[in-house]
């Protein structure tokens, strides 16, 4: 069943509303709830709030990993950002490396008598 209505904006705040951009028409094509129907008797209920954030976050994962050009992005863009992730730990490692290793040249640079030698552990 379909439920076709229009919207009419009037009175904005912090906006202008055009002489003919004030109408919209909105199309209902199902009445299924999103992005899943898994939390309906709740909704019915009215208790809205006790919907656990996280389930309804991965009904949403879900329902777009159903289509597979968004499942095809969205993976592309799960392994960039751990590419991003394991490209801040090799910072973070090569960091320390350098900080151990000048901090092990200084200890044995003051060990030694002749300034010349330098030691490496």
């Amino acid at each position: 069943a379909t439920l076709e209505f229009k919207v009419r904006l009037f009175a904005a705040e912090n906006a202008t509303l055009g002489r003919y951009l004030h109408t919209s028409r909105v199309r209902i094509l199902d009445n299924d709830l999103f992005p899943s129907s898994r939390f309906a008797s709740l909704m019915q209920d009215g208790k809205q709030q006790q919907i656990p954030g996280t389930q309804l976050l991965l009904e949403y994962i879900k329902m777009n990993l159903k289509y597979p050009d968004m499942r095809t992005k969205a993976i592309r863009f799960s392994v960039l950002l751990q590419l991003e992730n394991a490209l801040s730990i090799g910072k973070l490692f090569l960091s320390l490396f350098l900080v151990d290793t000048l901090a092990r040249l200084t200890e044995a640079s003051s060990d030694e008598t002749d300034t010349n030698q330098v030691q490496w552990r």
